[in-house]
């Protein structure tokens, strides 16, 4: 009866002792949004933040990473995201939310040039996030700060693509 006492003791210590340098093999997080797990394990201990893109998915017609963006929604509410440019470049930008590639009217009785939904900020390698209150949206749209005047007029006439051609517009689009 000893002995299977000292051996089951010996047993549970060599499974403590074998367990310390154990490290998990998978992501820590599970990322509702995607239905899926974060980009990779290497990078299993990145912020979540980060954890959104690891290519950019708001493209531009030109393809310049200039225009590109990495965007995501935040974990903590599903109007907000988190934008990254591509470049990592200090940029002044206006997104627009978009549900089925069409700009989110906000303010229906504005003028052509403040009907849609906006929001302006600074991004930056560290990322910008971008709240849009209540409103539910699928894609953005992204200018430049001086352009947002003429996308929302683009938007306003539905062809985007064709009147930002027309106006030299440079704008970048795509889904969340």
């Amino acid at each position: 009866m000893k002995i299977i006492k000292n051996l089951s003791l010996g047993l549970i210590l060599a499974g403590l002792v074998s367990a310390c340098g154990a490290r998990p093999q998978f992501a820590d997080r599970f990322d509702g949004y995607s239905n899926s797990w974060g980009p990779s394990e290497s990078g299993q201990y990145m912020s979540a933040d980060l954890q959104c893109s690891e290519i950019p998915n708001i493209t531009g017609t030109s393809g310049a990473a200039s225009q590109e963006y990495r965007a995501c929604r935040t974990q903590t509410a599903s109007t907000s995201i988190r934008i990254f440019p591509a470049d990592g470049a200090l940029r002044t930008v206006c997104v627009f939310p978009t549900l089925g590639g069409r700009g989110i009217v906000s303010n229906p009785y504005g003028n052509v040039y403040n009907r849609y939904a906006v929001q302006c900020t600074n991004v930056s390698a560290e990322g910008a996030s971008i709240t849009f209150g209540s409103i539910q949206f699928d894609g953005i749209q992204v200018v430049r700060a001086t352009d947002a005047g003429t996308l929302s007029f683009c938007l306003a006439h539905s062809n985007v693509s064709a009147c930002a051609s027309q106006y030299s517009l440079q704008n970048a689009s795509g889904s969340l």
